[in-house]
C-alpha cells in the first residue's frame, strides 16, 4: 500500500512540475503561437493532475478535469489564436523584460514560493508540500507575467496561468474546487477572454499599436 502511495504521489508531483515548466517557458516566449502552445500544455497537464486524483479516490474531480481540459487546453486557444488572426497582429509579443530577466523572476518567484509553502507548513501537515510550493509558484509566475507584459495576448494567457495555479492550490488543500463553482469561473473567463480578444483586435484597428502601454494615455 506504501509503494502505491508513493507511486501517486510521484505521478501527481510529476504532473504539477510539468505544469510549472510549461508555465515558465510559456511565460518567457516573445511569440504568441508559443506562448499560446505553452499554455494548452499547461492545461493539459492539469486535467491530467485531476484525473489522476480522481482516479485514486476523489471521483467529482473526474468533472474538473473535463473542463479543464474543453475550456483551457482546447477552447480558449482557439479563441486567442483565431482573434489574433482576425487582428492582422505580427504574433510579437510585448514585454518590459527580455527573457533572459523573465528567467530571473521566476526564479525569484519560486524563491519566494518555497519560502510561502514552509511558512503554512505547520497548518497544512496533511498535505503535499510540494504541490503547494508550486501551486504558489505558478500564481506568482502568472501575477508577475501579467505585470511585465504590455500586450493583451500575454496578459490573458498569464491570467489563465494565475488561475491554475488557484485550481493547483485548491486542489492541494481543500481536495478540489466544487464542480459548480469550477464551471461558473470557466465560463466567466472564456467570456472575459472574447472581450480581451476584441479589446486586442480594436486596438489593433484603431492605433495600429499592439502595446496596452498606449491606453495610458487619452486622445482628445
Amino acid at each position: 500500500m506504501t509503494s502505491v502511495l508513493n507511486s501517486f504521489d510521484i505521478v501527481t508531483t510529476a504532473l504539477a512540475v510539468a505544469l510549472l515548466l510549461c508555465a515558465v517557458w510559456g511565460s518567457s516566449k516573445f511569440r504568441q503561437g508559443q506562448m499560446v502552445r505553452y499554455f494548452a500544455l499547461q492545461s493539459m497537464f492539469l486535467a491530467l493532475l485531476l484525473g489522476s486524483l480522481a482516479f485514486h479516490g476523489d471521483q467529482h474531480l473526474y468533472l474538473n478535469a473535463v473542463c479543464v481540459l474543453i475550456f483551457k487546453a482546447m477552447l480558449i486557444p482557439v479563441i486567442i489564436t483565431s482573434s489574433a488572426k482576425r487582428s492582422y497582429t505580427s504574433g510579437r509579443l510585448i514585454s518590459l523584460v527580455s527573457s533572459a530577466g523573465s528567467y530571473f523572476v521566476f526564479g525569484v518567484a519560486l524563491g519566494v514560493a518555497v519560502m510561502a509553502a514552509r511558512a503554512i507548513a505547520p497548518a497544512v501537515s496533511d498535505v503535499n508540500l510540494i504541490l503547494i510550493c508550486l501551486a504558489f509558484a505558478i500564481m506568482l509566475i502568472g501575477s508577475v507575467t501579467m505585470m511585465v507584459r504590455r500586450d493583451p495576448y500575454s496578459q490573458i494567457i498569464a491570467f489563465f496561468t494565475l488561475g491554475n495555479g488557484i485550481t493547483l492550490l485548491a486542489t492541494a488543500t481543500l481536495g478540489a474546487i466544487p464542480l459548480l463553482a469550477e464551471l461558473g469561473i470557466d465560463l466567466t473567463v472564456t467570456l472575459g477572454v472574447l472581450l480581451m480578444s476584441l479589446l486586442a483586435r480594436r486596438l489593433k484597428e484603431l492605433y495600429a499599436v499592439e502595446d496596452t502601454g498606449e491606453l495610458r494615455e487619452l486622445i482628445g
